[in-house]
């Protein structure tokens, strides 16, 4: 009896080693992939689009998900864009040296603001978002795109000192609407009013840039001396599980407001201060 005395001791402490080196790294895995699952910027609703600013310049990918068709478009890096906070105007082959400066959000935001497009995110993205944007791009086709001046989409200006520099051109709008027009928001038969709350001029007409570049239907911009805190959605019962709902209220960050005044089909997004915090870089 006195060989066998240590043979329970031993298996508990082959027990113990076995949870340490198996278990405990399965149940972190789950939890990192949990907590990627629950942040996920896009949620299958809508194009995945995302900005890549690297060194070689910025380029931007976008896939339909309904079409499983996908577009790249490279920015000229002469052109110029006013970029978010106030921080002036930029031309493209200087984002990345300004990136670290003001940070990837910053530097992605600036770009699809000036664009007029709504953006999924950047270069560095979570776990199950990597994951959706590789079967995307696996299983749809990709086509390269080009901004060029003969479309004026982009217009060549010339400074005093002589130096050349580009610009979007006035038909800029009207290809984004085509290059990333979501087809299952554009399908919808909805009309949106957007109601700017904030002191800043304009502010309603970048937010109706990104819902008409999508495919939404945008009837009226207004602006109201309310000084609305936070961001909301208008519409009647039931329109909140509706997938132009759950897009804007994805894309701008905003609560649901119920509202039995409006038909269906129709909506209200109010912008407040949150969203002017975010235009001016405050958050």
């Amino acid at each position: 009896m006195g060989k066998n005395r240590h043979k329970p001791k031993q298996r508990n402490f082959l027990g113990k080693i076995i949870l340490y080196v198996f278990i405990i790294p399965v149940v972190c895995a789950f939890l990192v992939y949990m907590n990627s699952f629950i942040t996920r910027k896009w949620k299958g609703i809508g194009r995945f689009t995302r900005v890549f600013v690297e060194e070689s310049g910025v380029r931007i990918e976008s896939f339909d998900p309904r079409l499983k068709t996908g577009i790249l478009i490279r920015l000229p890096g002469e052109l110029e864009i006013m970029t978010l906070g106030g921080n002036g105007r930029w031309k493209i082959n200087a984002m990345k040296q300004l990136e670290s400066k003001y940070g990837a959000d910053w530097a992605r935001d600036s770009i699809a603001d000036n664009l007029g497009i709504s953006v999924t995110g950047g270069a560095k993205m979570g776990i199950t978002d990597e994951i959706a944007w590789k079967r995307l791009k696996n299983a749809g086709h990709q086509q390269e795109l080009e901004m060029n001046r003969e479309a004026d989409m982009i217009r060549e200006i010339k400074d005093v000192d002589s130096e050349i520099y580009f610009v979007l051109g006035s038909n800029w709008p009207v290809y984004a609407g085509k290059w990333f027009l979501t087809t299952d928001l554009a399908a919808q038969d909805t009309r949106i009013t957007i109601v700017n709350t904030t002191d800043t001029d304009g502010l309603g007409s970048h937010a109706a840039r990104a819902a008409e570049s999508a495919g939404l239907k945008v009837v009226m911009i207004i602006n109201e001396e309310i000084g609305a805190e936070g961001c909301t959605v208008s519409g009647n019962s039931g329109e909140n599980k509706k997938m132009t709902a759950i897009w804007m209220m994805d894309v701008y960050r905003c609560k649901w407001n119920e509202d039995g005044t409006l038909d269906s089909g129709d909506y209200t997004l109010r912008l407040g201060s949150d969203y002017r915090k975010w235009w001016l870089g405050e958050i």
